[in-house]
């Protein structure tokens, strides 16, 4: 039996249970056996991230369960969100229900938001500045979120840890340099990683400039209300209002409309902070990324000690050479046990497209 669980937001759907699915040993992905020891906290912590279901890049899907688990490594829960137009046959194709139920089957939080086709990638995107208003039936309040990418997996366990003393922190913040927008200069924050307890998150958007000028604009009150749905429709109120014709326009990686989730989390946080002094804010350094850019060879490696994250190849990781290697890094997280379950989902994978590789 299909147990499928709404919450009040009609576009938010909860993780499923389909007790029919093949199980394939994800018992070893339970929260228990992946959270190391040191990283527990009374407060809980989510990651999130999210994509669209229309992306050409097929990795950005099929890298989730492998985001998730190396998440929970670190001390963290995950949610992820997918985006795009649910009646369309991407939201059915063989390949996305394998992650999904493999997802469903490790425990995941796994959300939806319908969103236009043309809309999903830039959604996806900013949806990230919007989880404070997550239900309080996924997050408390008092719980903390950090922002991540679907191609990003955590190595270190320390660079994520929070120090109760603060109200969040910031890795690599110095990255991307300024703009100027509203008549004042801004830094330009990263959108990996921001760390911050689900009420601010909220606030930085509740007591935001943008939110005042569209309550004076008469606004839609409903999607300006304190207990505002978590939509496409919510997020284009503000994409619009604040961007304007960038946001309608189709977006290309490294152009203007690109950097939109950047520039209203970068807008959002310095304001609020420029207004609330006593917010501490913790900024770090980020540990050494392995990236993707430095060619596959350099990820040809027994240890991964010095890196802080892992910037995934793309779907160059369905040819074999790419995903042998990757394995190495697998087997430095994770379980022989789990890295086997891991290579059955990508053979899986593979057989269930029709794209030869």
């Amino acid at each position: 039996q299909l147990l499928v669980r709404w919450f009040s937001n009609k576009d938010v759907l909860n993780f499923y249970n389909d007790e029919n699915d093949p199980n394939w040993g994800l018992e070893s992905f339970s929260h228990n056996s992946t959270v190391n020891s040191s990283s527990h906290n009374p407060t809980r912590r989510f990651a999130v991230f999210a994509c669209s279901i229309h992306s050409s890049t097929l990795a950005y899907i099929f890298y989730a369960p492998l985001i998730v688990a190396a998440w929970r490594r670190v001390g963290y829960e995950v949610i992820v969100i997918f985006v795009g137009d649910f009646h369309l046959p991407e939201a059915t194709s063989p390949r996305f229900n394998i992650t999904r139920r493999f997802l469903r089957r490790m425990g995941a939080i796994v959300l939806k938001i319908q969103s236009n086709v043309s809309y999903a990638t830039k959604i996806s995107q900013l949806i990230r500045v919007f989880v404070g208003l997550l239900p309080t039936a996924v997050v408390k309040d008092e719980d903390g979120l950090i922002t991540t990418d679907a191609d990003l997996i955590p190595i270190n366990s320390g660079q994520y840890e929070f120090d109760p003393r603060s109200d969040g922190f910031l890795i690599n913040p110095l990255c991307c340099g300024n703009f100027q927008r509203r008549g004042s200069i801004y830094r330009m924050l990263p959108m990996s990683h921001v760390y911050l307890k689900k009420r601010t998150w909220r606030a930085i958007l509740i007591q935001s400039k943008q939110r005042a000028e569209l309550l004076f604009l008469n606004g839609s009150r409903e999607l300006l209300s304190n207990n505002a749905q978590f939509s496409f429709q919510t997020i284009n109120l503000y994409a619009h209002h604040e961007f304007s014709d960038i946001y309608d326009q189709n977006m290309v990686k490294g152009d203007s409309a690109w950097y939109m989730d950047q520039m209203l989390l970068s807008m959002l946080l310095t304001d609020y902070r420029g207004n609330h002094p006593s917010l501490v804010i913790a900024q770090r350094n980020l540990t050494e990324r392995l990236d993707r850019d430095s060619g596959i060879s350099y990820w040809n490696r027994s240890s991964f000690d010095q890196f802080g994250d892992a910037h995934l190849p793309h779907d160059e990781i369905f040819t074999p050479h790419y995903w042998e290697i990757l394995n190495k890094l697998l087997r430095f997280l994770f379980t022989d046990t789990q890295v086997n379950i891991f290579n059955r989902y990508y053979y899986t994978y593979k057989l269930s497209g029709k794209k030869n590789y």
